[in-house]
């Protein structure tokens, strides 16, 4: 039985957790996957008949976690590492190399921010040929999340999404709005992901501020930024007006909630959650920086987030109907991804 080991920055329900945990195939490879950041308890728990092992080092003592590291896979004897560091996965590439690891598998799972200043964008050179120095293959969530950590061909095995889950539904919608309290005349503005820089939060902040009182925003999920969200909401006042709902398992309940969604992230390897929004009827605004792979229907538009009357504009054209939505193919389809996603290791 073949050894791999993945290596990610942490367990927090993101796109890089939902790859792992739908498509490893733990009854026919030994797998261990490594994380270098505090995580989310529950859902480390998901990962049953997975070893799981937390790196003493993250990357900001990148000498530290390669000398662990190091010693780590002279002891295990792994046949195969998969890395999901996006251009840190140099480190571990190399390091496999010197370790005498055959196939070393780099995964691409997002976009770095372009904004980098000059010494920043000339690490981010130096890391990227590392990885195609050491990368016997390269993967990517998308083509362009691809086309921007590697220069040669590479493999596209997108994030599973079983697009009828998160279909709308009229029961779900009145039992997410009584509990937070939503009147019917209220627009509720939504957005999921992870509370960081990349997902761009303060500007929906700024476009609530200019919006009437009838329109609230839910944010799905969480983050290190959400004691300074919660701040600057009590300081412009906007705090009545946003509801944070956590992290959430099952979020269809809560997009169909929901009558406008807003997603400007500066970056994304891809924008799962945008795929979800669509398949739930959702009309969906995008920042025009995202992959137009994520347009699976014509409820979505892509505006520039250096706008914000174009993003105010659009919002108050918006009206909340709901349509069933059917898709003939599905390219995120979790069966034949996971096929893909383990043909990486024969």
């Amino acid at each position: 039985m073949k050894k791999i080991l993945h290596i990610i920055y942490g367990f927090h329900n993101g796109g890089v957790e939902k790859v792992l945990l739908h498509y490893i195939d733990a009854e026919n490879y030994d797998v261990t996957i490594m994380y270098l950041n505090p995580s989310d308890d529950k859902c480390i728990r998901k990962f049953q008949n997975i070893k799981i092992v937390k790196s003493p080092y993250n990357l900001t003592h990148k000498y530290k976690f390669y000398r662990y590291l190091s010693t780590y896979l002279r002891k295990n004897h792994f046949d195969v590492i998969h890395t999901h560091l996006n251009k840190y996965n140099y480190i571990p590439l190399k390091c496999a190399y010197k370790n005498h690891i055959d196939v070393r598998i780099s995964h691409c799972h997002g976009i770095d921010n372009v904004t980098a200043n000059i010494i920043k964008k000339f690490y981010r050179i130096f890391f990227k040929n590392g990885v195609e120095k050491y990368a016997t293959i390269k993967v990517s969530c998308s083509k362009s999340a691809g086309q921007d950590l590697y220069k040669g061909k590479f493999r596209i095995i997108y994030n599973p999404i079983d697009l009828k889950t998160y279909q709308f539904d009229v029961l779900k919608r009145e039992c997410v709005r009584e509990k937070y309290g939503i009147k019917k005349e209220q627009v509720v503005l939504g957005t999921v992901g992870r509370f960081s820089y990349l997902k761009n939060h303060y500007f929906l902040f700024q476009l609530l501020n200019r919006l009437d009182d009838k329109y609230i925003l839910m944010m799905v999920g969480d983050g290190e930024l959400r004691e300074d969200y919660q701040k600057y909401l009590k300081e412009h006042k906007l705090e009545h007006r946003v509801i944070f709902t956590g992290v959430i398992d099952d979020i269809a309940p809560y997009l169909s909630a929901m009558d406008i969604f807003l997603f400007p992230s500066i970056t994304e390897g891809f924008g799962i959650s945008l795929i979800e929004s669509q398949a739930n009827g959702l009309y969906t605004l995008a920042s025009s920086t995202l992959p137009r792979e994520t347009k699976i229907s014509d409820k979505i538009v892509y505006l520039p987030i250096d706008c914000e009357k174009v993003w105010l504009n659009t919002i108050k054209k918006k009206k909340a109907i709901r349509e069933t939505q059917k898709f003939a193919n599905n390219p995120f389809d979790v069966d034949h991804n996971r096929k893909l996603f383990n043909q990486l290791y024969q």
